[in-house]
């Protein structure tokens, strides 16, 4: 059975424990300075996402954590809202094979090197909140397996961004922990969020797969040399060889035309556990 999660939020010049608050509340410094701390959230089968990931352009860094108290494996969802896109489908694969799972996300902010920061990924507080990231990778006892994904429309094919990203990468590998990198999603047409159902059924939201895979993302071939990553390229979940569907098996696909949907997430979820590799899967 899972405990109660924890989760950790560090404002922009102290931290503040984390409760059930509204992270607009959570974002605001307290008025003493204090150590990280760490306070119960009320057991819960799905994290709140307003308090289990750093909304867009706040300066906040926010951890959380679930898990049976003797975990079988300790495992780490990090990135940005492309990450935490997955968390139905992460969390259930959690539960069944009793890991300790974390989430270290920030919307808008996909994991670099905060060290050699590209000049041109103008995202606020980004590097502030990578930096955050890499020390609290440095701080705590190395993940198994760490599950990660970044949205193209921020990464955006460039180079630079893709050497950024492997060099974040190499540092959280070179600890001990295989990495897991789910290819970014292709995107939906623009306003596929307002797609009626009929239109969803009869096709006319769908996008053919050369544009939904556009921009495209970077970090997979950024990585390739690199032993310990494992990249999971979910495309023909979402594409056939010309179409991407936005209604697919009787569900949306997407949430907006970058993410995707909460049922088309869980849908993923034995799609994701096949990339996983069988080591982090016992059967009992």
């Amino acid at each position: 059975m899972f405990i109660s999660m924890k989760c950790v939020l560090m404002a922009a010049v102290m931290a503040i424990a984390v409760s059930a608050t509204p992270i607009q509340a959570l974002a605001q410094p307290s008025s003493t300075p204090a150590q990280p701390t760490t306070s119960p959230v009320k057991p819960t089968s799905t994290p709140a996402p307003e308090t289990c990931h750093s909304q867009a352009g706040a300066k906040s860094f926010v951890t959380c954590t679930s898990g049976p108290k003797k975990p079988t494996f300790r495992v780490a969802l990090t990135g940005d809202s492309h990450s935490f896109q997955y968390e139905t489908a992460i969390l259930a694969l959690a539960k069944k094979y009793r890991w300790s799972l974390t989430f270290v996300a920030k919307s808008g902010c996909p994991v670099v090197d905060p060290s050699m920061y590209p000049a041109n990924m103008r995202k606020p507080n980004c590097q502030w909140w990578n930096t955050q990231r890499e020390n609290y990778f440095n701080k705590v006892r190395p993940f198994d397996l760490v599950i990660n994904s970044n949205s193209a429309f921020i990464t955006h094919n460039k180079t630079n961004i893709g050497a950024s990203y492997a060099s974040a990468v190499k540092k959280i590998t070179d600890r001990g922990s295989t990495l897991l990198l789910i290819r970014d999603n292709p995107k939906g047409i623009s306003g596929v969020e307002s797609c009626s159902k009929a239109k969803l059924v009869s096709g006319r939201c769908n996008s053919t797969r050369e544009k939904a895979l556009l921009p495209l993302d970077p970090l997979p071939d950024a990585v390739a040399d690199n032993g310990q990553v494992i990249v999971a390229d979910l495309t023909d979940a979402y594409c056939d060889a010309t179409t991407c569907f936005a209604f697919r098996y009787g569900l949306k696909v997407y949430r907006d035309r970058s993410h995707i949907s909460v049922a088309w997430a869980a849908h993923l979820q034995k799609r994701i556990a096949a990339t996983i590799p069988a080591e982090f899967k016992p059967s009992r």
